[in-house]
């Protein structure tokens, strides 16, 4: 079984600097839980958030967008080289 809070729903890990669309609207990987390179201050996201999994965008017109899973409107474009 795949687990959406590391994967999109084609199957693909996803992984920070990922080019996405959410909902129609271009955007960025900027972290995802339980992998290196969160930043400080988001590391601890039991004291934030309540959950220990999930990823944050940062999506044009919508800023900064945590979600605990992929879901159909999320849309994996492509992965930084």
């Amino acid at each position: 079984m795949i687990d959406y809070s590391k994967h999109y729903r084609t199957g693909e890990e996803i992984r920070p600097g990922d080019k996405i669309r959410l909902a129609g609207y271009s955007g960025i990987v900027r972290f995802v839980l339980e992998l290196p390179g969160v930043p400080a201050g988001w590391e601890q996201s039991e004291e934030w958030l309540g959950t220990e999994k999930g990823f944050m965008l940062e999506v044009e017109s919508m800023g900064l967008v945590f979600n605990d899973e992929s879901d159909e409107d999320l849309d994996f474009v492509a992965r930084k080289t």
